[in-house]
């Protein structure tokens, strides 16, 4: 486990595919993310898994439904359900 804690918010991450576990268990992780953009990414799984202070607006990120987002927000025990992204699930 580590503490990772840089600026993220200029990132280019249009073309990632996977961002699986790539915060998980940072657990004072709260960086802003609302101006990422993906256009390619399909795995989110337990992206910010036990990220248990982050509460960050992702409500403009619109997730489609052919991706992978299990445990995507697990164990975020701050982040308001206001503040969650739009995860469309089949048939939506």
């Amino acid at each position: 486990m580590f503490n990772f804690n840089s600026k993220l918010a200029k990132w280019d991450t249009r073309n990632v595919k996977n961002m699986k576990g790539t915060f998980a268990w940072c657990r004072n992780f709260n960086q802003n993310l609302d101006k990422w953009t993906f256009k390619t990414l399909r795995i989110w799984r337990h992206m910010l898994a036990h990220c248990r202070r982050f509460n960050k607006n992702l409500s403009k990120w619109s997730i489609p439904d052919n991706t992978v987002t299990d445990q995507m927000l697990a164990g975020c025990d701050l982040l308001e359900p206001k503040n969650k992204p739009n995860i469309k699930k089949k048939g939506n």
